[in-house]
């Protein structure tokens, strides 16, 4: 088919439930669960979007609110779609995986086109609970029942920054990939010259480690090639519980461009969307696009990457990858 996307990739709010308090999160707390009616009719249009060849493969992302809260709610539709969709599609679990719901282990270790993204900000000081104690250590003794690769997402913040060398160590001596994210609401973010060093501390533990150093990876920046930046809008696009449609999951709490549950045409709604300047809508500006660092950074991201949060990240990105994309270089290649 023409102009036959290469993927498209939704979030999907599986809940606003969450067992944890952090203070960085931006998503709705007020409860709720996605229908397995609206579920399946997502699934159904994914589906029916490959078989019309309208996109290559589609890349589910389960998410919340905490997703396996609600495990038995989307476990039977993500069994309908592995069964009908292409080989080349897949399934990728977002959570804190602090809890692991009946059945949980032995599902995802027979999926192979199931993937598992851990958030873990600490060793020992990581997300918190409602009561304030940190969920690492329950996080961690859970990432040991699973036996497939595993993808740790970590968000730098004030209250486990310091932790950050401890946990490069984790990572690779267990050899998992590894995206470490800026606050992007910058809610206290700890000094930029500081993240500079703890970043580069990082990066020089997971060599001595023989870490493979293309698994590691500062928000959108990427050297492999693989990474197109913030593709929300086009690819990337978020499903509320209710089937509410978003560019973008950090827009849950404004107005929605269509609902899934509508007779629409997904593809063309997201293109021609003009509620947000984001996806076809938007445009870098000159600035962006003659930094030296854009070819590797992409711009970041298109909602959030302005003012006070550009002017800290920018620092922060241009600094770190000159000393990251030596290291990057002389591993590669060097292992090539």
């Amino acid at each position: 088919m023409k102009n036959k996307l290469e993927y498209i990739s939704p979030w999907i709010q599986t809940t606003n439930r969450c067992n944890l308090s952090c203070k960085y999160c931006y998503h709705d707390k007020s409860g709720g669960d996605m229908s397995r009616e609206t579920f399946l009719c997502i699934i159904n249009k994914m589906i029916e979007l490959e078989k019309e060849e309208v996109v290559d493969r589609v890349a589910l992302r389960l998410a919340g609110g905490e997703p396996l809260l609600v495990f038995e709610n989307w476990k039977d539709g993500v069994n309908e779609f592995l069964s009908k969709s292409s080989l080349r599609s897949c399934v990728n679990i977002i959570s804190n995986f602090t809890t692991i719901p009946n059945g949980f282990i032995e599902y995802i270790n027979e999926h192979p086109r199931i993937n598992l993204n851990v958030s873990l900000d600490g060793i020992n000081k990581s997300k918190p609970y409602h009561n304030g104690l940190s969920s690492s250590k329950d996080v961690i003794k859970n990432i040991e029942k699973i036996n497939k690769p595993i993808y740790i997402l970590t968000v730098v913040n004030p209250y486990s920054i310091d932790e950050l060398p401890e946990l490069a160590k984790y990572i690779g001596k267990n050899k998992f990939a590894w995206r470490v994210s800026i606050d992007y609401f910058y809610q206290g973010n700890p000094d930029s010259n500081i993240i500079i060093e703890k970043l580069k501390e990082c990066v020089n533990i997971l060599v001595k480690n023989n870490y493979p150093i293309e698994n590691f990876k500062l928000d959108h920046c990427d050297f492999n090639g693989y990474d197109e930046g913030c593709m929300a809008g086009t690819k990337l696009f978020a499903i509320d519980i209710n089937g509410e449609i978003y560019p973008c999951h950090t827009l849950f709490s404004s107005k929605s461009i269509a609902n899934m549950n509508d007779n629409i045409n997904l593809i063309k709604t997201l293109h021609h969307q003009k509620c947000y300047k984001i996806g076809n809508n938007h445009e870098w500006d000159q600035e962006c696009q003659n930094c030296v660092a854009f070819g590797v950074c992409h711009g970041d991201c298109q909602l959030y990457n302005n003012g006070k949060r550009k002017e800290y990240f920018c620092k922060i990105v241009k600094q770190f990858l000159l000393f990251y994309s030596k290291i990057y270089l002389r591993e590669v290649y060097n292992n090539a």
